[in-house]
C-alpha cells in the first residue's frame, strides 16, 4: 500500500548510507506526486517531518534534494491545501538554522494564499530573525509579510512570542516586526485600490482611451444640432 512504501522511504532517509538518503527523498516526492489532492495531505503527515529534517542535512545534495522533494508535495492540488497539512512539521523544521534560509526562501509562494490560522509559525519565525545570517532574516520577513498580509498570522502571536525573550532581544526584533507590519498594512491597502481604481470611469473598460480623446456617445437630437450648427 501507498502508506507502506512511504513508511519503507522514511526508514531510509536514516540509512548509513549517505548516498541511499537523496535517493530515498526523491522517490518520497515521486509517490507523493502521484497522489491526487483528496488522499495526498493524508498521507504527507506521515513523512512531512522526516522529510524536513532531511532539508537540514549537513549534506548540501541531501538538503537540495529534500527541497525539491518538498516544493514538489506542496504544489499538490491548489495550495495552500498541502501546506495546511504540514504546518506543524514546517514549524519544526524551522527551527533547524542548517538550510533554514533555503527553506525560507521558497515558502513566501505557498504562505501567500494561506488564510487558517498560523500562529505555531510565529516561534521559528522569531527564531529565524535571530539568525546570524543576514540572508535567514531577510528570508523570515518575506515570510511573514504574506502572513501578516492575508491574516492568518497576527500581529499579537508574534508578540506573545516575545514575553519570555530578553529586553534586548525583545528591542532588536521590534525593528525589523515594525517594518514588516507597515509593509504587509500597505500590500493590503494596495489590493484594494487595485480592486476599484477610481481612476478609470466604471463604464469603460480600461483597454478603452479615457479623457478628452475617449469616443462620447451622442444622441440623434445632439447629432442633429451639431449639423444645423
Amino acid at each position: 500500500t501507498v502508506i507502506e512504501i512511504l513508511k519503507a522511504l522514511k526508514a531510509r532517509l536514516q540509512d548509513s548510507q549517505s548516498n541511499i538518503k537523496p535517493i530515498a527523498a526523491q522517490a518520497i516526492g515521486d509517490v507523493m506526486a502521484s497522489l491526487d489532492e483528496q488522499a495526498a495531505p493524508r498521507f504527507v503527515r506521515c513523512i512531512a517531518e522526516a522529510l524536513l529534517n532531511s532539508a537540514a542535512d549537513i549534506k548540501k545534495q541531501m538538503r537540495d534534494v529534500a527541497l525539491a522533494a518538498f516544493v514538489r508535495i506542496l504544489s499538490i492540488g491548489k495550495p495552500p491545501l498541502m501546506l495546511e497539512a504540514v504546518l506543524p512539521a514546517l514549524a519544526s523544521a524551522l527551527l533547524h538554522t542548517v538550510g533554514r534560509t533555503e527553506l525560507l526562501l521558497l515558502l513566501p509562494p505557498f504562505l501567500a494564499p494561506l488564510t487558517s490560522d498560523s500562529s505555531l509559525l510565529a516561534p521559528p519565525f522569531l527564531d529565524a530573525l535571530q539568525d546570524k545570517s543576514a540572508a535567514a532574516r531577510a528570508a523570515a520577513e518575506a515570510c511573514l509579510l504574506p502572513l501578516l498580509a492575508n491574516g492568518s498570522l497576527k500581529m499579537k502571536a508574534l508578540n506573545d512570542g516575545m514575553r519570555d525573550l530578553a529586553p534586548a532581544v525583545r528591542r532588536s526584533l521590534a525593528i525589523p516586526l515594525a517594518r514588516v507590519e507597515v509593509q504587509a498594512n500597505e500590500s493590503e491597502a494596495s489590493k484594494g485600490t487595485a480592486a476599484q481604481d477610481p481612476s478609470l470611469p466604471p463604464s469603460l473598460p480600461p483597454s478603452l482611451p479615457t479623457g478628452k480623446e475617449a469616443a462620447v456617445p451622442v444622441s440623434p437630437e445632439g447629432a442633429k444640432k451639431k449639423e444645423g450648427a
